[in-house]
């Protein structure tokens, strides 16, 4: 049956994943980029996403600087570009990320050691976002409390100077550490009170979330996770999407952290799979609208590519 090989190559993904766990303390960290767009007007966010035919989801990095190039140009100007989850290998020098994506900020996945790891190519350096995902399924329970601590850092923020605006990386499967309906944090654990720094630092005020993942949420049920970003039919009657009733029904929780604003999914798409394609990016969240897109295009023969661009509502930032 077709959609058990599908299913097959979800699992597979999330043990890739998770073989690239390490003990490493490192936690990545935040950065602040300078603004692009026009002062007084949106934040510009530009997607990219591109097609899978196999298991293996590691590209060439000139794969990706190829599919990076080839979209750039129809964007315009824009402060950051969001790829999928599909890690180029061997990591690129910031300075090659930067003149394939037009001089803009990219954030992007790639094998580092053991991890797979989130740079963000910006200012003709690499910033460590993030070394390593920490939740996959909502079994996961045992790593929300770390999860929490993380991202209580600062880790995986990126601010746009002069803007009240935080936009936070969740990876992929780290969506199900959400948690809208408990009164105590919109995490379903919240960091530890007495750490360092508490979690509504981050998650609080105008904060989106940046949720780039790697496969495809196919066959389109509930059991793949598709019910977060799109609506499951059943006799039961409908389900999803879970992320836009969490941005839909805003909050404050015990823990001072908030309901985000808004959602910004990015994954791969299935080329033998045209129903996965308008989901290889979805918005929810009145503060953010579609501008441009969805384009695609082919880059040098080497890979299939889909993209986006994103308008984000944003207030000078106060003293």
């Amino acid at each position: 049956m077709a959609h058990r090989s599908d299913a097959a190559k979800v699992s597979i993904k999330k043990k890739k994943t998770r073989s690239g766990t390490s003990s490493s303390e490192t936690v990545g960290s935040g950065a602040v980029l300078t603004r692009r767009s026009e002062e007084g007007k949106p934040i510009r966010v530009a997607t990219l996403s591109r097609s899978l035919t196999d298991d293996v989801w590691v590209q060439p990095v000139a794969s990706f600087l190829a599919a990076l190039a080839a979209a750039s140009p129809s964007w315009g100007t824009c402060d950051l570009i969001v790829a999928a989850g599909s890690s180029a290998n061997p990591t690129p020098r910031a300075s090659e990320v930067l003149e394939a994506g037009g001089g803009c900020p990219v954030m992007f996945e790639s094998e580092d050691g053991e991890d797979l790891s989130w740079f963000l190519a910006h200012e003709d350096r690499l910033t460590l976002l993030r070394p390593q995902q920490l939740v996959h399924t909502s079994q996961d329970s045992q790593h929300f409390s770390r999860f929490a601590e993380v991202i209580a850092s600062g880790a995986g923020t990126i601010s746009i100077a002069g803007t009240d605006l935080k936009l936070v990386l969740f990876i992929c499967g780290e969506n199900n550490a959400l948690d809208g309906m408990r009164k105590a944090s919109v995490l379903k654990a919240s960091a530890n009170p007495d750490g360092p720094e508490p979690l509504s630092r981050v998650l609080s005020g105008n904060w989106v979330i940046l949720n780039p993942s790697h496969w495809p949420y196919f066959p389109q049920i509930k059991i793949t996770g598709f019910a977060k970003v799109g609506v499951v039919h059943s006799e039961r009657g409908d389900a999803g999407p879970t992320l836009k009733r969490l941005v839909e029904n805003p909050g404050t929780f015990r823990d001072g952290t908030s309901s985000p604003l808004g959602i910004i999914h990015v994954n791969n798409y299935l080329d033998d799979e045209p129903k996965t394609e308008p989901f290889s990016d979805i918005s929810f969240g009145n503060c953010i609208r579609r501008v441009e897109g969805p384009l695609a295009g082919t880059s040098r023969g080497i890979a299939a590519w889909r993209s986006s661009v994103y308008e984000i509502e944003a207030h000078r930032q106060t003293e």
